[in-house]
This record gives structure tokens, sequence and C-alpha cells, in this order.
């Protein structure tokens, strides 16, 4: 392998491994090297990625891609990866992130370029006094993964570029090298061995991330047909003789660049650079240039043996790689060289230890009209289907929309996406710790799934997968959707005529931010996705939070624990719980065998609601508002501990905030063990969580119930048009601030709908969903509430999440009663429409509210005068 030929000079290629001497392989980095240099520049992406072989043997990364290849919009990824090589378990995370910046935008301080943040993250570069340089990542990605880790270069270990001055580490592409006539250019730059310290909690565990691993700063300058074949990249670490770190990457040029012009083919020239690292110190940097059919003119290479093809790339995969790496010490300019052979394990073979091979797609985040181009010049596949409808959801509203599709419009040619490994949304996600009176979270589940059954939805069903984006193409008019495989992480992409958004509004927990969360040794659980499996049994558990969930948690968990503090930092308004003796065998036989019963006790539910609603209005509500909070502070004061009733009873009117149905716990704070705060915690330790006094209060476990965060829907930021995702046009236009009174659909861009109801109110959330269904063909008009029907909820800003952060007007909650709602979205209206390229439906020149009126008019008019006849 290593008798080394000659080739004939590059004619468009200039690797930096032959730019410089093997001897002049180290070049020190500059403040420059590393900052952001590109994010204002076409065809060009850059990215920083962080590696840690943690001390348990599991390996971590951290990256974040900054995109803009082509004219389009850049795209921001922040991508995660714990692996475990033994076990062969992956957790990876990649989001679309928004408001990038660099520098970092952190209050009080100044940061480089080297530095940035985004709404879910900051990357914090310091110089540190002893010499150390250092990253400061702290980051949270879809509420399930939070990452607080520093990434420390000591000052022994020097970073570098291959090669010293301005055009050190890069490779340019193109006759013409310089860098305003090249076509392209990749430029990597290095710390070999940094030390990382801090944790990472995943759905409330907490992992140490103490161990060593390397930073690189990369930029790919070039278009799309210029992205490299494939990338390859080794790491090895050891804390033995002070610390020893090797490192190996590897990238093969696409047939347009390598041996001869592009117009004459060539490529597929492998460029490697490699670096040593003992005692924590820089030994010595190297590299090599391999041509098709000849030798590594160089003594760095990573020779494969014993491969397969990956019929998904092509890639060539190994089940043993030889790693070499030979140059001069940089201390010297002694010849020095290292080996190892490491075995994996691939597909063909069994009892081989599994080695860290991962396939990585860097194109996903790119358009699809961009990345066919990409697929095509680096012949490989994209993937691209074609379907009429996608739904993106398979809780309540997503399957009631797949049902509807088939039942009544006659579609079959759909899919439905959803990030769960089960049908059910957030049926599915939470435990349900309810009301007796009420069905349990597991029969709503069951009903759901039983729904899919019957309508025979399974095979449309598409479990597992996450909806990372979608961008409408408006030369072809569909919508091109990017979806990845949770399992394989797989990303790939479909195309439909029209998109369903289905995704709900209960999914995203509100983030955490106590200090010194982090350092709690404990079991830390959230509300939502609750882990059963901790025994709360004997233990002092600390509940954080007072809503709902919270007071109901509290009810079902205080007989069995040791302790119990509740830190509560408002007010609710209780009730009784509603008495309901639907479980009555004798009840129940004739709701199966009466007819009609059942639809009559949903209508009698539907007008008690209606008729309870009238106490949410500012104007007209006042004296049943005034009943209800006489009936709830009789409630609490009969229920709760005298000491407790001024923390307990609100200062502001009912319905400003959701009521609670009181199950247990109001009787739970007689308990002796039972403690209620009334304040937030001001820190956390290991043990304990710290009033605002400094008192600790012990803890072994903590539960968030602190609620979901339903203003600002962030999912809104995966739909693009025209360079503008919906969120940034809710922002532009004001609609975010305003509550759609008679629609759920949003035309945005066309054929898009969003199928979320308005109306949260939990009584009635089966009703309100399936008339939202129907509205989706039906009236898309806003309408913003006015005074006559001012609700309460939107006078007083008391902490509901029925209003938005920053405007303080509702954008959550349906304005008006069901049956408005109902004869709102019952009749599509003629002017909300626009027709292009089909004739309009006959049918709406009959059914505009005007005509249905006039209808409704005649037929009362008509019936009358037969009476009177």
């Amino acid at each position: 392998m290593f008798n080394f030929g000659s080739a004939e000079k590059v004619k468009n290629l200039h690797p930096v491994t032959e730019e410089f001497e093997s001897s002049q392989y180290f070049g020190p980095l500059t403040p420059k090297d590393t900052e952001w240099a590109t994010i204002n520049s076409n065809f060009v992406a850059e990215t920083q990625t962080f590696y840690s072989i943690l001390e348990d043997g599991q390996c971590l990364s951290v990256q974040v891609v900054h995109s803009h290849v082509g004219f389009w919009y850049p795209q921001i990824q922040f991508n995660f990866m714990l692996y475990n090589p033994t076990t062969a378990n992956k957790l990876w995370k990649s989001i679309s992130v928004n408001n990038f910046s660099t520098p970092a935008k952190v209050p009080g301080k100044s940061y480089d370029r080297r530095s940035c943040s985004a709404d879910q993250f900051t990357i914090l570069h310091e110089s540190l006094p002893n010499g150390d340089e250092s990253y400061r990542i702290n980051a949270k990605i879809d509420n399930e993964v939070q990452i607080i880790i520093n990434f420390i270069r000591p000052a022994s270990c020097a970073g570098f570029k291959l090669g010293d001055g301005p055009e050190g580490g890069y490779t340019s592409y193109g006759n013409d090298k310089s860098s305003n006539k090249r076509d392209g250019y990749v430029v990597h730059r290095f710390w070999p061995r940094v030390r990382t310290e801090g944790q990472v909690i995943i759905k409330g565990k907490l992992v140490d991330a103490v161990g060593h691993g390397a930073f690189i700063h990369a930029i790919q300058g070039m278009r799309a047909n210029l992205v490299a074949r494939s990338w390859n990249f080794a790491l090895f670490q050891s804390d033995q003789h002070g610390g020893v770190s090797s490192l190996l990457m590897e990238f093969e040029t696409t047939d347009g660049y390598g041996l001869a012009t592009r117009t004459e083919g060539g490529g597929g020239v492998k460029v490697t650079i490699g670096a040593l690292v003992a005692g924590d110190k820089l030994l010595s940097v190297t590299g090599s240039t391999t041509y098709p059919g000849q030798m590594p003119q160089g003594l760095t290479a990573a020779e494969y043996r014993n491969t397969i093809k990956d019929q998904e790339t092509a890639y060539i995969v190994p089940s043993e790689v030889r790693y070499v790496w030979g140059g001069a010490a940089i201390e010297n300019n002694k010849a020095i060289r290292a080996e190892m052979l490491v075995n994996y394990k691939n597909e063909k073979e069994e009892g081989v230890n599994r080695g860290l091979v991962e396939k990585v797609d860097f194109l996903a985040h790119i358009p699809y009209v961009v990345r066919k181009a990409v697929h095509v010049f680096a012949k490989t596949k994209p993937y691209i289907y074609q379907t009429a409808s996608i739904i993106i959801g398979a809780g309540v509203s997503g399957v009631a929309m797949g049902c509807k599709l088939k039942a009544t419009v006659g579609i079959d040619d759909f899919e439905i996406y959803e990030r769960e490994p089960e049908v059910g949304g957030t049926w599915y996600i939470n435990k349900d710790w309810g009301n007796s009176q009420w069905a349990p979270q597991p029969r709503i589940e069951g009903y759901i799934k039983d729904v899919v059954k019957d309508f025979n939805l399974s095979d449309h069903i598409h479990v597992k997968r996450t909806m990372l984006n979608a961008n409408w193409n408006k030369e072809k008019e569909y919508w091109v959707v990017t979806i990845k495989n949770n399992e394989t992480g797989e990303i790939f992409t479909r195309t439909s005529n029209i998109l369903i958004s289905a995704h709900g509004g209960l999914d995203v927990p509100r983030p955490i931010d106590t200090p010194g969360i982090e350092t709690f040794k404990g079991d830390i659980l959230r509300s939502q996705r609750y882990d059963q499996t901790v025994d709360l049994t004997g233990k002092n558990v600390v509940v954080i939070g007072n809503a709902c969930t919270a007071t109901q948690i509290i009810g079902e968990i205080a007989p069995k624990v040791k302790t119990l503090t509740q830190f509560a930092r408002g007010k609710q308004w209780f009730l009784p719980k509603p008495v309901v003796h639907l479980g009555h065998p004798v009840v129940r036989w004739m709701l199966k065998y009466i007819p009609g019963l059942h639809t009559a006790l949903r209508g009698l539910v539907f007008g008690v609601v209606d008729y309870f609603m009238k106490a949410m209005y500012v104007k007209n509500g006042e004296a049943t508002r005034k009943k209800r909070m006489e009936t709830s502070k009789r409630h609490v004061k009969n229920l709760a501990p005298a000491k407790y009733h001024d923390a307990l009873i609100p200062d502001f009117q009912i319905g400003a905030k959701r009521r609670i149905f009181d199950e247990d716990y109001l009787k739970s704070l007689n308990y002796d063990h039972v403690d209620l705060i009334t304040e937030r915690p001001a820190r956390i330790t290991e043990n304990s969580v710290v009033r605002q006094d400094g008192t600790e209060v012990p803890a072994d476990v903590i539960i968030y119930a602190i609620g979901f965060d339903t203003t600002t829907n962030k999912f809104l930021e995966n739909f693009n048009n025209n360079g503008l995702n919906l969120r940034q046009h809710f922002a532009n236009v004001g609609t975010v601030q305003t509550v759609h009174q008679d629609t759920t659909r949003l035309l945005f861009t066309p054929r898009r709908v969003l199928s979320m109801s308005p109306k949260k109110r939990r009584e009635s959330i089966k009703s309100g969903l399936e008339r939202s269904i129907r509205s989706e063909y039906n009236d898309t008009r806003i309408i913003l509430s006015y005074d006559p029907f001012r609700m309460i909820w939107e006078t007083e800003n008391v902490g509901s999440f029925y209003l938005d952060n920053n405007t303080g007007k509702n954008t959550a909650l349906y304005p008006r009663s069901h049956t408005h709602y109902w004869w709102s979205t019952l009749i599509p209206k003629d002017s909300d429409f626009v027709y292009e390229n089909v004739s309009k439906p006959w049918l709406l020149q009959f059914t505009s509210k005007k005509a249905m009126s006039a209808y409704g008019t005649a037929l009362v008019a008509g019936t009358a005068t037969w009476f009177l006849a």
C-alpha cells in the first residue's frame, strides 16, 4: 500500500497536502481562522463540529451547520449525537434553528465572531487566564435534550491548520487557485485534543459529559456540483501517557475535479489530513494525497479491508481499517509514525466488536431543487416521491383528517407522518392524572387506535417519522417536505399537493429555567412524558408548578411519599369536580341500547358548556362569574387548611386562567408531610431545592409541571414560502396576535392547512376538533375579537397560556360559543378563495352565508304560511 508512485500534475485541483511541504504542514491558528466567515456568502456551507469520547466509552458530537447553497435562504442546523459503540444505541437530534447570530448575542457581554447563538443555543468562545481556550455550549433541543458542556483546549496543545499563512488549510478547485478566480474551496481548522466538562440531560436523565475529544471548524465554499463525493473521519483518544490523541480526516473529490479537466472527467482524489498528540502536546501534523489507481503521496492513509457496498449511498463500508500516520515532528522535524488496526462490524459479520461507523446525510437541509443537482453531479440517488396529500401528526386531528379524506372527500392517496412510535398524539405522549369521572388516558388512546383500525388508516400512517421542514415550490405548485426516519437517521423528501399540519398545540413543554438544574443528582421528571418507572415511595419529592397537572399529580402521589413540597408561583380557581354517574350499569345499558340517547347526551353536554360560556364575557358574565367565585372560595375553605387560604384564593376574576376541577389536591394539603410554598425556587443543588431566603428543601425527585409552550409554536418555523417561514409571517402581519374567530385554516401559502382547533377548553375539546376538521373545507375568514364579546382572559394577563407573551393578546382560544363556531364554519364563503387554473365549484354560488340566510328566512316564512293557511 505504501510504495508511492507519481502522478501527473492536477489541472483543476490543488490539494492542501500538495501546497505545502510535509515539514511545513503545521500552521498555527490565528483568532480569525475559527471565526464565522461566510454567513453572508452564497454557495457555501460553514460548520463548527465538536467531538468527545466520554469516560464511559460513549461518543458525543455537537455540530452547527450554516448552509447557503444556491439562491435560497440560509439554513442553520444544530445536530447532536450520543452513540454507544458497545450497544450500538444512538440518540441523534437535528433541528433547524432561528435567529442565528454571530457574534453571539448575550446581554451585558461581548464576544467575537468565533461565538454564535440562536434561539435554541449559545456557543461562546473564551480565552482563559491560564492560556487555555474554550467553547462553552448551552443548548436545548426539542425540550428533550439539554446540553451544558465546555470544550477546553489546553494551552500545551496547539490548534492547527495544514500549512501556515492565509492559504493554510485550503484545498482549491479550478484551474486558477487564486481566491477570486477559483471554482471553490474546502478549508479545515482543528483543535486536535480538548477536554470536555459538563452534562447532558436527556428526558430528565443526567449524562456526565466528561472526556476528551476534538474541534473542527470547516468551510465548503463551492457550488452544489463541487461537494465532495464522501467524507470519512476517525478520532482516537486515550488518557494514558499524559493524554494521547490521533485524528484522521479524509474527503474524496467528485468526478469533476482530479487528474483531468472537468470536461475530460477524472476525480476520485482523496485528500487526507491527520494529527498526533501525546502528553497533551501536538507532536505532528500529517497528510497525503491519493489519486485513483495510485498509492498515497504521503505516509498518512486509511486502508479499508473486508469491505461491502452500502446499497443506499454506494459507499464502501469496511470491516477492518488500518490507520497510518507518518510525517515530521513539529519540534525537531524528525520522522514520526503511528499505526492502528481497528475492527468494525458490518452487515455480513457477527461476533466482531462494533465500531463507530455512521453515515450522515449533510445535504438533508438543502432544498430539493438544489439537492437534486448535487445528487446528479455526485452520482447518487435523491429520495423524491409524489403524493396527493400529507398530514403531519397522527393525534386526534391527524386521524380525524385521515378519516375525512377517505370517507367524505374520497381521497385515498395520502400519507400521515407521526413523530412518536404510536398514534395518539398528546394522548400517547402524556399520562393523564385527570378526573376519576372522565375517561382515562388509556381508554382515549385506545379509542383513537380503534378509529385507525375501523377506517383502515394503518397503511397510510408512518410512525417514528419527524417532519424537518416544508417548502412551497411555486413553479411546480407542490410542497417539498423533508422527513427524518427516527430509527435509521435516514432523511428523505416527499412532495404533496396538499399539506395538512395536525401537529397539535400541547407537545412542547415550557423550558426549565431554574439555575443549577444540571447539578441535581436525583430524578428529574416532567409531567409531559412522565417516567412511570420511577418509584416515589418513601422519597422526598418537590413539585414545581400549580396548574391543572401539578395539582392532579400532588393529589395522587401525596399518600405514598416521605415529604412533598410544592413551589407555586401563582394562584388558581378551584371548583368541585363534576359528579356524573355515567358508569352506572343501568346508564351504560341505556346508552348502548336506546337509539339517539348517546347523541342526546352529547347535545346536552354541548348546551351546558355553551351556557357556562357566558361567564367568560366581560360585560354579560359578571353575575355568573361572581357566583362561581363564591362556590370556589367555599370549596377551598371547606377542604384546605386555613393557613393556606390566602395562598390559594386568587385576587383576579375566574376565567382569566384555566379553572381547576379539584380531585384530591386540596385534601392532600392537610397531610403533615405536605408543604405549599408560594414562591419560585431560587436554585437547585445536588440534593435540594433552595428557597428565596436560602432555606434548602431536601429532594430525591423533582417533578416539573409547568405546562406547555402554546404561544411561540416553533413548529411553525418549519413551513417556508419565498424565504419566509410561517412564524415570521405571523410576526410581520400581526396574525399571530389575533384570534381566528371563524377559521382554523391559514392561507399563508397555497394548499397548506393548519388543522388545530383554536378552542382548547378541556370539557369540549373533542367537539371542537371535530368541527375544526369540517372547517378545513369551509370558511377561512379571520375576524378579531371585538368589544361586545370581549373575553375575561383578555382583560387580565395573569400568566395565562391563552395570551401571547409579547402582545398580551388572545392567540389560543376561540372567543365565542361552540354554536357560533359551528355555524361560522358550516358553509364556505366564496370570497375567501382564489381559483387558478380550475373552474369555481358551482355549489359555492348557492351556499354562501347570505344565500343560506335567505334560504332559512324563506323556509321559516313558507312554513308559517302553510300553518296559517
